[in-house]
């Protein structure tokens, strides 16, 4: 906040995280984790219901920074609607995956480990296990036939960025998610 206080409040569009520490007299585009994490799981809820137990996946070793929102929305939301829920914070090995359990995983790198773990036992995506992706990609499209996600909608970011900036506008905006399903879970 020091560094971009140093720019003019005018010429500062600030993307993706709610800084906090500035008033409304900045532009301030961001993703609600927090909401957004909570609205979405709750979009599928009944499938999520099938499964023993949700786990979201952090991936702390491999330094990938999962927003505090991200955990506080993902908590509130299994003790709101009463799940067994665990909060793991890497994929080690194989024996991180269990059947019957659900998992919201962040990295690419998670989800392809978890797809050849799910090969090895013949398990099936939306059957035997259940996978969540944040954030959409194309890949996550055709992969195992569909990763269902929970992902900013980023084309929407891009516009209302353009409308921020064509039109002075100030504030602070929440910028809108969606959920995709698809065959993962």
């Amino acid at each position: 906040a020091k560094i971009l206080n140093k720019i003019p409040k005018d010429k500062l569009l600030i993307l993706d995280i709610d800084v906090t520490e500035f008033s409304n007299d900045y532009a301030i585009l961001y993703q609600n984790f927090e909401s957004n994490i909570y609205n979405g799981l709750k979009l599928c809820l009944e499938k999520i219901k099938k499964y023993d137990i949700i786990n979201l996946v952090l991936s702390q070793k491999s330094f990938q920074y999962t927003p505090n929102g991200i955990i506080q929305g993902f908590t509130k939301f299994c003790q709101d609607f009463d799940l067994k829920f665990d909060i793991i914070p890497d994929l080690e090995e194989e024996y991180d995956i269990q059947e019957n359990q659900a998992y919201i995983v962040f990295r690419e790198f998670d989800l392809i480990k978890m797809i050849n773990w799910c090969k090895k036992k013949n398990w099936e995506f939306g059957e035997d296990i259940g996978v969540i992706s944040y954030d959409d990609t194309p890949l996550k499209e055709i992969i195992s036939e569909g990763i269902s996600v929970i992902s900013n909608d980023f084309a929407l970011m891009g516009k209302k960025s353009a409308e921020i900036i064509l039109n002075k506008i100030k504030g602070r905006i929440a910028n809108a998610f969606y959920f995709q399903d698809r065959n993962s879970l």
